[in-house]
């Protein structure tokens, strides 16, 4: 696990702008999923009101979320190609100058995409969860009493 993280965090810091940018894209995406069911609410409120205003920000956050998807998967796979591309080379080049068996070199290089995918799907996954789990603790914290918060806090520990 040691060495798992010292190559995620080697990688990290020679990408460091790349793979920051993705991750402030998939933030972007998973608040805009995590606020859409509240945007969504008060907008039927609104529209019942013949207020507008809710549903005017659930249209421009629909359309932000299509922007931030589209450019976040098209720089994604140009990002991670890249690293898995460099990493790859490194690690042949290195296992070719030890004298490495065929399979071996092989299995390694499997290794390496696990690396990246890490970074690329399971990490920021891991947060999600955690992040939507806490705003919504907060949301209940402000828009309910404190039972169906203290009931809630308990399910998610």
């Amino acid at each position: 696990m040691r060495i798992l993280l010292e190559e995620i965090f080697r990688i990290y810091k020679k990408e460091f702008l790349s793979i920051t940018f993705l991750w402030m894209l998939d933030t972007t995406e998973a608040l805009i999923l995590l606020l859409n069911p509240y945007v969504i609410g008060m907008g039927i409120d609104g529209l019942i009101q013949k207020d507008f205003f809710w549903f005017s920000v659930l249209m421009a956050m629909e359309v932000a979320f299509s922007v931030v998807l589209t450019v976040n998967k098209f720089c994604d796979t140009r990002v991670y190609m890249r690293i898995i591309e460099d990493e790859k080379n490194m690690y042949y080049q290195r296992f070719i100058e030890a004298g490495m068996d065929d399979s071996l070199i092989s299995s390694r290089m499997e290794m390496v995409e696990e690396v990246s995918e890490f970074l690329e799907f399971d990490l920021f996954s891991i947060l999600n969860v955690i992040g939507g789990i806490i705003v919504s603790l907060v949301l209940l914290l402000f828009n309910y009493n404190y039972i169906v918060f203290g009931r809630a806090l308990f399910v998610s520990a």
